[in-house]
C-alpha cells in the first residue's frame, strides 16, 4: 500500500536545510586547505632557513678564501716586483762586457816581450794601460817598436774592444827587477833601457761600468 507523504514547509526552510548538510562538508574541506597551507608555509620556511644556512656558509666561506688571497696577494706582488728587478737586470746584463774575461784576453794577446805595469777596464772609461818593451840599441829604432805596434794591433782585434790609441812610447830606464840569487863577484843590475808606452781604448757597451782594475810591476804576457 502506497503511502503519500507531503512536505508542508517552506521552500527556504528547505533549502536552508539543505545547505546546512554541507556546512560540515565545508568546514572541513576549509580545515584541511589550512592545515596544507601550513604545511607549505612550514616546508617554505624550513627551506629558506636551509638556503639562508648555506649562503652564511658561503659568505664565511668566501671571507676565508678572501682572506687567504689577500695574503697571497702581498707574495703575488713581491714575486712581481722581483720579475721586474730581473727583468731589468737580464736587460742590463745582456749587453754588458765581462771585464774579468776581457782583462784575461789583454793578458793573452800581450807579446812575450810586453810586460804590463798598469792595466784598467770599466765600461765608462775604457781601456787604460802602462806598459814596456826592451829597449835594444843595437837595433833599428823601427825594430824596437814592433812590439808596441803589435800590441796595438793585437788590443784592436779584439771583439769588445775598438779605438784603441797609442797614447805615447818613449825611452825610459825600468828599474823594477828581481834578482834572485845573485853572484857574490857579480854586482847586480837593477836597470835596463825600456820603451815605456800607454793605450787607451774604448769598450763596446753602453749599460752601467763595471770596473775592474789592477796595478804593479808584475809582467802579463802571452805567446805570440
Amino acid at each position: 500500500m502506497n503511502t503519500l507523504q507531503i512536505n508542508l514547509l517552506p521552500p527556504e526552510v528547505l533549502e536552508r536545510r539543505r545547505l546546512e548538510k554541507w556546512y560540515k562538508f565545508i568546514f572541513l574541506g576549509f580545515f584541511v586547505l589550512l592545515v596544507l597551507a601550513l604545511l607549505l608555509a612550514a616546508w617554505l620556511l624550513i627551506m629558506a632557513q636551509g638556503r639562508q644556512d648555506r649562503l652564511q656558509a658561503l659568505k664565511d666561506q668566501s671571507r676565508q678564501y678572501q682572506t687567504k688571497a689577500e695574503m697571497f696577494a702581498i707574495f703575488e706582488q713581491r714575486q712581481n716586483e722581483l720579475d721586474e728587478r730581473q727583468t731589468i737586470v737580464d736587460a742590463a746584463l745582456a749587453g754588458r762586457v765581462n771585464m774579468g774575461r776581457l782583462a784575461y784576453d789583454v793578458s793573452l794577446i800581450m807579446p812575450d816581450e810586453v810586460w804590463l805595469e798598469h792595466l784598467a777596464i770599466n765600461q765608462e772609461d775604457g781601456l787604460a794601460l802602462d806598459g814596456f818593451t826592451p829597449l835594444s840599441s843595437s837595433q833599428a829604432a823601427d825594430v824596437n817598436y814592433k812590439s808596441i805596434a803589435r800590441t796595438l794591433v793585437r788590443l784592436d782585434s779584439l771583439a769588445d774592444l775598438d779605438a784603441v790609441w797609442l797614447g805615447a812610447a818613449s825611452a825610459a830606464e825600468y828599474d823594477g827587477w828581481q834578482i834572485e840569487n845573485p853572484a857574490a863577484s857579480e854586482a847586480p843590475t837593477t836597470t835596463a833601457p825600456v820603451l815605456r808606452f800607454s793605450m787607451s781604448g774604448r769598450v763596446k757597451s753602453d749599460n752601467p761600468p763595471v770596473a775592474i782594475a789592477g796595478e804593479g810591476p808584475r809582467p802579463i804576457g802571452g805567446a805570440d
